[in-house]
């Protein structure tokens, strides 16, 4: 349901924003947290390489264009597949 979807994404979110603040100590909203950042954003995402194929199809989008199976496998594989990086500004 959309209410389930919502839920996930926020949550999806909130994972992903406390992410960056371990990794790299910097505050982002969970608002403003973007899988594809701009070159403006401080960070950048980085996937291990046997996980390329399967995760690249989720980095293209937007959050919030996704599914419930996009949004709980990013809640899943943060921090294991897939890390926040700084940006290479």
């Amino acid at each position: 349901s959309n209410v389930e979807r919502r839920r996930l994404r926020e949550e999806c979110r909130e994972k992903l924003s406390k992410h960056i603040q371990r990794r790299l100590n910097i505050t982002i909203r969970p608002s403003e947290v973007r899988l594809n950042p701009s070159a403006t954003d401080p960070y950048a995402w980085k996937i291990l390489p046997e996980k390329e194929g399967l995760l690249s199809k989720i980095f293209s989008k937007n959050i919030s264009e996704h599914s419930i199976g996009a949004y709980r496998e990013l809640c899943e594989e943060v921090g294991i597949t897939f890390e926040a990086v700084p940006s290479s500004t």
